[in-house]
């Protein structure tokens, strides 16, 4: 099985929805992420941290996901000052085999990661950005003789 997650669209859950009964957690703030359509309720974390925990994969250099709720109710009680942490609900997730059917169809594109993206505090145009790094905009080409250049330059 693989799994993913959408980092970019909030989902505009209040933790106290996520995490009834949690005191500690009642009057934050944070922003909760869509992460997929499977198991929306359910929630996960990506996180920096200088040291591994039982709890999470290590996604790259210091970047690791967890899906374990104990674990991100956790981080979320105790954040430590300027750590960098996202919240999701729910993942993307494909059986053996479908993910890379689809990403042969054309419907995925691979891309390399960068916390930098994942964790921007403004996430207006990250799709674009993504989409753009994996399928540039393409170029208009100006005529290599300048005569050819000023003719389609011309105003109308």
């Amino acid at each position: 099985m693989v799994v993913g997650l959408i980092i970019n669209k909030p989902a505009r859950v209040p933790l106290s929805e996520i995490f009834p009964g949690e005191a500690a957690l009642k009057d934050r703030t944070e922003t909760a992420y869509f992460g997929g359509p499977v198991e929306p309720r359910s929630p996960g974390v990506i996180f920096r941290s200088t040291k591994a925990a039982k709890q999470a994969i290590r996604l790259f250099g210091d970047v690791y996901v967890s899906f374990d709720r104990d674990f991100v109710k956790g981080l979320l009680e105790k954040p430590e000052p300027g750590q960098d942490l996202r919240l999701f609900l729910g993942r993307a997730q494909w059986a053996p085999g479908k993910l890379q059917g689809e990403m042969v169809g054309g419907a995925w594109s691979n891309l390399r990661a960068e916390g930098s993206l994942i964790f921007n505090a403004d996430q207006t145009f990250l799709w674009r950005t993504l989409s753009e790094r994996a399928q540039p905009i393409p170029q208009a080409k100006l005529a290599e003789r300048p005569f050819l250049q000023s003719r389609f330059l011309q105003a109308n």
